[in-house]
């Protein structure tokens, strides 16, 4: 409720003296009322209501709660993030069982949970800062050993920016242990410090260094030849430093799945299974596969591959000027709402330039949207107004949402989203081809393409739902994507999309005018 996220008393008057506040006013309680012998589920609005009326922190409230709480719904980080693991589920496991929806999500995410980094740029910052004030002396000297360990392991690099290493060799795990240590030593001097004397005026820099180098320790416990040490080299917008990498997240999503009572783990994207339960961790012996064909009659999608452009980088440039034509043809043949989903906003913007797009409102995803800003655009767009949404593949307008009926007629989808080639992703890669030989597949394909899948998703909500998934890409044709493709498609070739929709809807939809973005 802080305009500043900074938990601390003298920053935030919903944390200061907010356990008194909560005891005084029985805030639990309240929260877990009943009506007419029913329990109340607290919501986040309630919880937001109460902190407010009673000066106390939300966030807190609802840690409380989930305590007491016999169902718990969250973001994935509550159970699979070490650091953040909610206390009533890890202290007893076996009595959970963890639903995972959207699980194709989950790899990558469990991959960021054990790839901690510690930026060179952080480090410097907070050096900085703490020489200030000389009651920071002793505090100031670890960082400051902190960064010569950084500026040492830079030196290695001997002219390349960046380089990766096994753990034995790009690190001294000795090392990290001792000045993560010397860090959580001076943890309540510097706490009882910065009561008195204040050294940074927003966000807590050594606090953040401080969980960085102590994430980093707690990752090197475990890690094993799944992670590589990533060190690159200052450059001008403070990048730098030490980062771990995990490409295998089932050593750390493997032992939770073991541990609770039973799981469910769910996706309309889980192709193929088979890689799917290797990076989970699951053992063939304790899991049951099961795959259920789409209840929406198939007649009501009709799904068009357009083949003669493509989006790969080295063709873009030649083939933009064909691919919009294709999307604005598209567009105008679509009697309502339709959303088009490119691979990155680069892309989209490109081939956007290239468009004029009259008489059509338009809403351009922006790289910032939040929850609130998505809630509005969905409201726009339920209204069935003839909208135009300019978005991303994965992208919060590309999954885990419902827009029914004339919310969305069709969704054009130009090209995969195949994840970007670097460093991080080259090791992948590799890891992949080494352990399951499918290196490009596993490492490029399968999350590109279950972006695709989820995007054209959107369009059939109901059974009474019609609408076009258009896919703009040469690649589409190819067995090697194709394989990922739901079972309910049939997929028709044409290079006029255009033509292919003129009998698809029975009911014509008024479409608005103006732009809004």
């Amino acid at each position: 409720l802080n305009e500043v996220v900074a938990c601390r008393p003298d920053c935030c008057e919903y944390a200061n003296g907010h356990h008194d506040r909560t005891r005084a006013a029985g805030v639990h309680d309240q929260l877990w009322s009943e009506q007419d012998g029913v329990m109340c589920v607290p919501t986040p609005d309630d919880v937001e209501e109460m902190a407010k009326e009673h000066t106390v922190c939300p966030f807190a409230v609802s840690m409380d709660l989930a305590t007491q709480a016999d169902v718990i719904i969250g973001d994935y980080n509550y159970f699979f993030d070490p650091s953040r693991r909610l206390s009533a589920v890890s202290e007893s496991p076996d009595d959970w069982i963890v639903i995972v929806d959207e699980a194709h999500n989950l790899p990558d995410r469990a991959r960021s949970y054990a790839s901690p980094s510690l930026s060179w740029a952080l480090v410097s910052q907070a050096l900085a800062g703490l020489e200030t004030l000389p009651v920071y002396d002793a505090i100031t000297d670890i960082v400051r050993e902190l960064s010569d360990f950084l500026e040492a392991g830079m030196d290695t690099l001997l002219g390349v920016n960046e380089a990766a290493f096994p753990i034995d060799e790009g690190l001294e795990i000795r090392r990290i242990q001792e000045l993560a240590g010397l860090i959580d030593a001076v943890g309540m001097d510097y706490a009882l410090l910065k009561t008195e004397h204040r050294v940074f005026e927003e966000s807590d820099l050594f606090s953040e260094l401080a969980r960085q180098i102590t994430r980093i320790r707690l990752v090197l416990e475990r890690a094993g030849e799944e992670t590589v040490v990533i060190w690159r080299q200052k450059g001008r917008r403070g990048t730098g430093g030490l980062s771990l990498l995990c490409r295998d997240p089932a050593p750390l999503l493997g032992p939770l799945f073991a541990d609770v009572g039973a799981s469910v783990v769910m996706s309309a994207t889980l192709q193929p299974v088979e890689f799917y339960a290797s990076m989970f961790g699951l053992e063939s012996g304790r899991r049951i596969e099961a795959q259920y064909e789409s209840p929406f009659p198939p007649q009501n999608r009709r799904v068009l591959i357009v083949a003669d452009v493509s989006t790969e980088y080295k063709k873009r440039e030649k083939h933009k000027s064909a691919i919009a034509a294709h999307v604005e043809s598209t567009i105008a043949a679509v009697p309502g709402n339709v959303a088009v989903y490119f691979s990155s906003f680069a892309l989209r913007d490109m081939i956007c330039a290239e468009m004029g797009l009259l008489g059509r409102p338009v809403i351009f995803q922006e790289r910032n949207m939040d929850e609130t800003d998505r809630a509005v655009v969905l409201e726009v767009m339920a209204r069935g107004e003839g909208h135009v949404l300019m978005g991303v593949l994965g992208g919060i307008f590309s999954e885990g949402i419902d827009l029914p009926g004339a919310g969305l007629l069709a969704a054009i989808i130009v090209g995969p989203a195949l994840p970007a080639v670097g460093l991080e992703r080259r090791l992948m890669s590799a890891w992949f081809q080494e352990q399951y030989e499918h290196g490009f597949r596993y490492a490029y394909q399968v999350p590109g393409m279950a972006r695709v899948v989820q995007a054209a998703g959107r369009v059939i909500r109901t059974p009474e739902d019609e609408g076009a998934i258009i896919l703009i890409d040469r690649r589409f044709i190819q067995n090697d994507y194709q394989r990922f493709f739901p079972t309910s498609w049939f997929p028709i070739r044409t290079s006029e999309p255009s033509s292919e929709l003129n009998d698809l809807w029975t009911e014509q939809v008024v479409t608005g005018s103006g732009c809004e973005s």
